[in-house]
């Protein structure tokens, strides 16, 4: 996952060794698995926080995010 999101986004903007989170599921608990976020950033217009009223998603990550996870499927199919 880490591979794959570096070769789309720049190495500079993965961080495949973050502490662990609370996320609210439990299934990587009980199966491998890893959890990925696509996100706008900090700064600029859209740098602002999911849940604040002023969020706005920047649209134009959406086809990034699609590469990503093409690239994603075709190398682990690969395997």
């Amino acid at each position: 996952m880490a591979q794959s999101a570096a070769a789309i986004f720049g190495a500079k903007s993965i961080d495949a060794n973050s502490a662990p989170l609370p996320a609210c599921d439990d299934f990587v608990q009980h199966r491998p698995g890893a959890y990925f976020f696509l996100g706008n950033g900090t700064d600029g217009a859209h740098g602002r926080a999911l849940h604040n009223p002023a969020y706005d998603f920047n649209d134009c990550i959406l086809a990034k995010g699609a590469e990503f996870w093409a690239r994603l499927v075709e190398t682990q199919l690969a395997v």
